[in-house]
């Protein structure tokens, strides 16, 4: 294989076109940065095939062993190490400067050396593939008829552990069932014991329930007794007093529960009237609101009829002027009252009288106006 030197572009052109995801340009070439030639080179001996994982990151190992060496210098001796065998493997020397320290037209030979043997590899491959092929396939044949194998001794030490077991438990069973036949007996024996103390208990238990008979019998006849004798005593004077003190007490607490009682009720009262006055005003406020819009629909259909008789009677100047001019006024009346309408839906305040006072104006003015008109 000729070691033949590219230049820059050609070899630019080459890497893109072998490696297309790896992000390389024409400066990186004629300038190599130590970044560039550590990840041209990891990218590169991945591609080949190597465990490049396994050496950017320091082994546990490695940190165990080498605890004074920083975790950088552990991962760029490792892909050194790496580097130089594979090198060594095609036939070129490579050194810690090479890595560390790269200069350009030494890179760019190693570079075109490694995509020359780049290029030969992917010639070569599809001539091995067939043999990789079948050796994969008679290799995992192998790890099967392995397996299988492993399976089949296992399987045949399980069933003497099996047989072995299954006589050890048939022994424990034996023995345990003897033990069982002795616990019976024993415990046939207790629950005799058992029956009979039973019976003496019983017998027992009849002889304390006549006696607790009787003793609540005597029990009832003591308290009928002590109830005759509180009925015999009278109080005296300064119990009474003491219970006629309680008495007034409890007295006057349900006086002062009655009267908060109707403090509570005379509020609620209150607000009942505050909520229903409210409401009438609410009421009141949106009468208000549609006899305006009422007199706004009434006053357009004045508009509409005064523009009608003003088409009609266009030949006369001076009625025309007229016209004019009182219709000018109305338009700023009813911009006037669109005011105070947005004005009354803004601000919710009640000017019922001002409103009421503008429409009977306008009332008496537009029939004044309209016989005027038809004179």
């Amino acid at each position: 294989m000729e070691n033949k030197l590219k230049t820059e572009q050609d070899l630019l052109s080459a890497i893109q076109e072998k490696i297309p995801d790896f992000k390389i340009s024409l400066s990186d070439l004629k300038n190599p940065s130590r970044e560039f030639v550590f990840r041209y080179y990891t990218m590169v001996l991945g591609e080949f095939g190597a465990d490049v994982n396994s050496m950017v990151l320091p082994h546990p190992v490695q940190k165990k062993k080498f605890p004074h060496i920083p975790p950088e210098t552990l991962r760029l001796t490792n892909i050194f190490k790496l580097l130089k065998a594979f090198f060594a493997r095609i036939g070129e020397e490579f050194s810690l400067d090479d890595l560390t320290d790269p200069h350009p037209k030494r890179t760019l030979y190693l570079i075109s050396h490694l995509d020359n043997f780049h290029t030969f590899a992917d010639m070569r491959a599809a001539s091995i593939n067939e043999v990789k092929r079948n050796v994969f396939d008679r290799t995992a044949k192998r790890d099967q008829i392995m397996n299988t194998k492993d399976n089949i001794e296992e399987k045949i030490n399980q069933e003497c552990i099996d047989k072995a077991n299954r006589q050890t438990t048939k022994q424990q069973l034996s023995s345990q069932n003897e033990m069982f036949e002795d616990t019976m007996g024993q415990l046939i024996k207790k629950k005799c014991e058992i029956v009979h103390v039973m019976d003496s208990l019983k017998s027992m238990e009849s002889t304390f329930m006549e006696q607790n008979e009787k003793l609540t019998e005597k029990e009832n006849k003591l308290e009928r007794r002590i109830e005759m004798m509180k009925l015999q005593i009278v109080p005296s004077p300064e119990m009474l007093q003491e219970n006629l003190t309680q008495l007034k007490a409890q007295l006057q607490v349900s006086k002062d529960e009655v009267a908060a009682s109707k403090e509570a009720q005379e509020g609620k009262f209150q607000l009942l009237k505050k909520l229903q006055l409210c409401v009438e005003q609410q009421s009141a406020r949106d009468n208000l609101l549609s006899s305006i819009v009422n007199l706004h629909r009434e006053q357009s259909e004045s508009m509409d009829l005064i523009k009608s008789l003003m088409e009609e009677k266009h030949s006369d100047a001076e009625e025309v002027v007229n016209l004019t001019q009182k219709l000018c006024q109305l338009k700023q009346e009813i911009v006037q009252i669109k005011d105070e309408i947005s004005h009354v839906q803004a601000s919710g305040k009640q000017n019922v009288e001002t409103y009421k006072q503008q429409m009977e104006q306008l009332n008496r003015y537009i029939p004044t106006f309209l016989l005027y008109i038809q004179k």
